[in-house]
């Protein structure tokens, strides 16, 4: 199989963004969920009586750059009009940290001891806009009590 690879510069960890459209306020604002200062995620709980599906946002960026701020906020009112709950985190950069820093970050948020009881869940999903961690993180459910 042969294919052709291309990388653009990865984006400056102090890169700003235009302000979005305002959406929901998060049911859970800038919540601690490690030691660093971008160890911090928002949480929308989707309106229900029953458990429900949770979707963890992790921007893009390449690991240098990028903010929980790019989630889309037509994204996050078609998941929450859905039912689906939604995280949205943030993680330390390099080149201030080396692989496998990033990754420990992203798995830590949705697992955080400290997030339990605060995110009905049935299933943990996360996607990576840059498609580098599209996984099922079937671990925390099970750790905090959720059904699947």
């Amino acid at each position: 199989m042969f294919g052709v690879w291309g990388f653009a510069p990865a984006a400056p960890a102090q890169t700003k963004r235009p302000p979005q459209a305002a959406g929901p306020k998060p049911d859970l604002a800038d919540f601690k969920y490690g030691p660093h200062e971008r160890n911090v995620l928002d949480l929308w709980k989707a309106k229900s009586d029953q458990l429900t599906p949770l979707v963890v946002f992790i921007h893009g960026g390449g690991f240098r750059g990028g903010s929980k701020a790019q989630l889309a906020p037509a994204l996050l009112d078609g998941l929450l009009k859905n039912g689906i709950s939604v995280m949205a985190i943030n993680y330390r950069l390099s080149p201030e940290v080396k692989f496998p820093a990033h990754y420990l970050d992203c798995a830590r948020a949705p697992s955080s001891e400290r997030v339990e009881g605060r995110a009905p869940c049935r299933r943990t999903c996360s996607k990576n806009s840059s498609a580098t961690m599209n996984s099922t993180h079937p671990p925390a459910p099970q750790r905090h009590g959720c059904s699947r």
